[in-house]
């Protein structure tokens, strides 16, 4: 019986795919699904030849790299109840599975404990979780935040957050220029910002008009923040660093009275958090 999918991307990263990928492909009663996402070095080609018995997914529409999407394919194409997303870049060390299987029940998803950063994108989560909150968004673009947002979301939905040993994980030692490479921004804070923005006016219109809610509003706020956050780093520290978002007037009540006009907006604030924050270049702003 099959217990765990092991799902893996991989789009520039064959050199750390090869070395994690033995690790995934031995673990028993699991299966491993490698998406191969526009990969310069055909990652699916190298997995079919050396590990036929891992699924290999090949997405060939898109020149850049967008996890969330790479991550639900490999979610479509699996077949057990549990689905465990792991990083090209991140090797597993000793049997995760096995400290796994008495503690697993629907309702409950498993992260690692925080041993690196770049183990943060490591989780464990049942099928069913995972397809309630409808897997990844796909609108998020470039480094950073699609997993804080699956996880927020499966909170929100009554999904119990558990940890596992960070010590199961060991990532491969990589810059920056490694994460970006297929990334619209050089700077892997610039998409992380945007990013973050667009999920607080998400998470705000949700609350607030649940009826707008859809990937239609969904990719108008993240336009809305991408335009904005790349304003506010080009213009520098004399930016106005607030952002605007009109709700429009309540569905029940009138925009306006005998002697006022009235207007909703959600304004975010901007603040650097370290010097010289609102100074990125333009290339890094893309």
């Amino acid at each position: 019986m099959t217990d765990f999918s092991f799902i893996t991307t991989c789009k520039g990263r064959l050199q750390h795919l090869q070395q994690t990928l033995p690790l995934l492909a031995r673990q028993e009663n699991s299966e491993v699904v490698v998406v191969d996402y526009g990969c310069p070095q055909k990652a699916g080609d190298w997995v079919e030849q050396h590990h036929p018995a891992v699924k290999a997914v090949r997405v060939t529409d898109d020149e850049g790299f967008c996890i969330a999407r790479a991550r639900n394919l490999g979610a479509q194409a699996s077949s057990a109840p549990w689905l465990i997303f792991i990083d090209a870049d991140i090797r597993l060390v000793g049997d995760l599975p096995s400290w796994l299987r008495p503690r697993l029940a629907p309702g409950t998803f498993f992260r690692a404990g925080a041993t690196s950063l770049d183990n943060f994108g490591t989780v464990v989560c049942h099928r069913g979780d995972f397809d309630k909150v409808g897997g990844y968004d796909e609108i998020l673009r470039g480094w950073g935040m699609e997993d804080n947002d699956l996880y927020c979301r499966l909170r929100a939905s009554g999904c119990k957050q558990e940890i596992f040993p960070g010590e199961f994980l060991a990532a491969i030692p990589h810059g920056d220029e490694a994460r970006t490479r297929f990334s619209p921004y050089k700077n892997r804070w610039v998409s992380h910002t945007i990013s973050s923005l667009y999920l607080q006016m998400k998470y705000d219109i949700a609350r607030l008009l649940p009826e707008m809610s859809g990937r239609e509003t969904h990719q108008k706020l993240y336009e809305h923040a991408r335009r904005n956050v790349l304003r506010i780093l080009r213009q520098g520290e004399k930016a106005d660093m607030r952002v605007r978002l009109p709700l429009g007037r309540h569905p029940d009540l009138p925009g306006t009275s005998p002697i006022w006009d009235i207007e909703r907006v959600l304004v975010y604030t901007l603040r650097p958090r370290m010097p010289g924050a609102g100074n990125a270049r333009s290339d890094q702003a893309g």
